[in-house]
């Protein structure tokens, strides 16, 4: 009964830190994360597969990179092992330097690297800050060494720029898309890999497939790209490495295929 399943809620609440840093090529960028917060495990035993790992997480996260700042908090919640539901939201700083904030006039505009040093040489870029709120799921699950991995998030953003960028439209350099200054977007993961135990139980290594959709709605513009995608992990599985190279199937930036966006990401997890 659920008041039996409640009575092994644990009562401590313990401790989490996560930090990353990550880096990406084709298109360019640098990205450290900093997430301190508290972990309450909830009902289920060691043994029971679908609700062993099932919590509360409270984190403030903060986020730099050398074009945004970003800072806030974020709840989440998984009810059994295979799901995690999450909200958030974060407030944004923009340097005014490299791709923020530069604005365009035209909602079907694409943000090339040409098009964007054009727009800051004529000095059409400048500094901003913004709020979005973010909701989104993680289903996950691992038949043997199959992993399925899948997440969605529902995005909106409010962005106020500064008086020099002109224009109804942006380019967001996180989810590489043309955004409305005020307008909500779909970000969608999804991984299929096959996972490789070492013979000592502390590492993993994953091979696989990933892909990487985002959509705004307002601007109308969307990012697909899929490829391989390798996962180390280490260190009692508190470190993990990860790298991502995908070919661009639908861009406005990119509109070859290749090269390809080549991206790695380095976690720490406490």
């Amino acid at each position: 009964m659920w008041w039996l399943a409640l009575s092994g809620i644990a009562a401590a609440v313990e401790p989490r830190l996560e930090s990353s840093l990550g880096a990406s090529v084709w298109s360019l960028g640098l990205r450290g994360q900093f997430r301190p917060g508290f972990t309450q495990h909830l009902w289920g035993a060691d043994d029971d597969i679908l609700f062993k790992d099932t919590y509360v997480r409270g984190l403030a996260e903060v986020s730099l990179t050398p074009s945004y700042g970003r800072v806030g908090p974020e709840i989440g919640f998984s009810p059994i092992a295979v799901l995690e539901m999450r909200a958030g939201v974060a407030f944004s700083e923009y340097f005014g330097t490299f791709s923020s904030i530069i604005g365009f006039e035209d909602a079907d505009a694409a943000p090339t690297a040409e098009a964007l040093q054009r727009e800051a040489d004529l000095g059409y870029r400048d500094h901003g800050w913004g709020v979005r709120y973010s909701g989104g799921a993680t289903l996950q699950a691992q038949f043997g060494p199959v992993v399925i991995y899948t997440d969605g998030t529902l995005r909106h953003w409010s962005t106020h720029p500064g008086p020099a960028v002109r224009g109804a439209y942006f380019y967001e350099p996180e989810v590489s898309l043309v955004l409305a200054f005020e307008d909500t977007t779909f970000e969608g993961l999804g991984l299929l890999g096959y996972e490789l135990p070492d013979a000592r139980d502390d590492r993993s290594l994953l091979f696989g497939s990933g892909t990487l959709w985002s959509f705004s709605t307002v601007a109308g513009d969307e990012s697909l790209k899929t490829g391989l995608v390798g996962v180390y992990r280490f260190g009692g599985k508190r470190w993990q490495i990860l790298g991502l190279v995908a070919p661009y199937l639908r861009d406005r930036s990119f509109t070859s295929a290749l090269p390809p966006y080549v991206a790695a990401l380095a976690t720490w997890v406490n």
